[in-house]
């Protein structure tokens, strides 16, 4: 995979490249994806554990209720709310 140029985006105006170059470059987006990249492998190694410890009857529904609560938190999060309301002002 090939990583875009910042300093040639299109999205960028050509007198602020520069400036748009160095906020493409401290994108906090880039530690999170890392982030969560790393941390890949302990969930593999937890959810083998888990299936060893409870089975896999239990762990499976277990780690579908955990997927659900966390999709459904989103409706109830304030900040999605505001980001709703500012794309319809």
């Amino acid at each position: 995979m090939q990583v875009p140029d910042p300093a040639r985006h299109p999205s960028c105006p050509s007198s602020a490249r520069s400036v748009c170059a160095r906020s493409w470059r401290r994108s906090p987006a880039g530690i999170v994806i890392t982030g969560a990249f790393a941390d890949l492998p302990l969930g593999v190694l937890f959810a083998g554990y888990l299936v060893e410890w409870l089975g896999i009857r239990i762990t499976i529904p277990g780690v579908a209720g955990d997927y659900l609560l966390v999709t459904l938190s989103l409706l109830v999060n304030p900040t999605i709310r505001e980001m709703r309301t500012a794309v319809h002002a």
